[in-house]
Formats: C-alpha cells, structure tokens, sequence
C-alpha cells in the first residue's frame, strides 16, 4: 500500500484510468446482456448472480472515480493544461477546485441513482 502512495501522480492517474476503463467495459457488457430480453431465458439460471456482479462492478467504479478525486485534492488542484507545444501544470484556484469537486460527486450520486 505504501507503494501505491509513493507513485508520480502521472503512473497513478494512468492506472487507475486503466482500470476504470476495463470496469466500464465490463459494465456495458453485462449491462448489455441483463438488458436483452433474449438472453433472459438461456441465461436465467445465472441472472441473479450476475446482476450483483455488476452492482458490485458499478461500485468498484464509483471507489475508482473518488480515488481519482482525491488524488487530484492531495496534489492541490493542479491540472495539467496542454497546447501543441509542451504541457504545463496550472493550478486552480480552491473556490473553483471545490466546484469541480462538488460536480463530481453529484453526478456520481445521480448515476448511482439511476441503477
């Protein structure tokens, strides 16, 4: 664990961007196959089951978004602005910051509603 906090906030964010991605794509594919209405037959033996794996995926997600929340509040509301020419670090001011933050968290909360 200790390692996990030592990272750059660059390898960090690539990580938790990459398993944010395979817990989404895992998502769309079962919530494709909870979805239709023929697979609802053939796979009723094992529906249940996979209806709360993918309540538990759903929340491995929302984890996965705040860690990335709250690495972005541990590095002080710096965000990386990029040009053609080269990538520079600007910081945020904390009033704008906290609203990002808030954004953040409504929508996470709207989409865990929507389940």
């Amino acid at each position: 664990m200790k390692k996990w906090f030592r990272k750059p906030y660059g390898k960090k964010l690539k990580k938790l961007h990459f398993w944010n991605a395979w817990v989404v794509v895992f998502l769309a594919v079962t919530g494709l196959i909870l979805y239709i209405p023929s697979f609802r037959g053939p796979l009723a033996f094992m529906r249940v089951g996979l209806k709360e794996i993918h309540i538990i995926a759903g929340i491995v997600s929302v984890i996965i978004l705040l860690e990335g929340g709250s690495s972005i509040l541990q590095r002080g509301g710096m965000l990386c602005v990029s040009n053609s020419i080269n990538h520079q670090w600007v910081r945020i001011k904390l009033p704008l910051m906290n609203l990002l933050m808030l954004l953040l968290l409504m929508l996470i909360y709207a989409f865990s509603l929507k389940g």
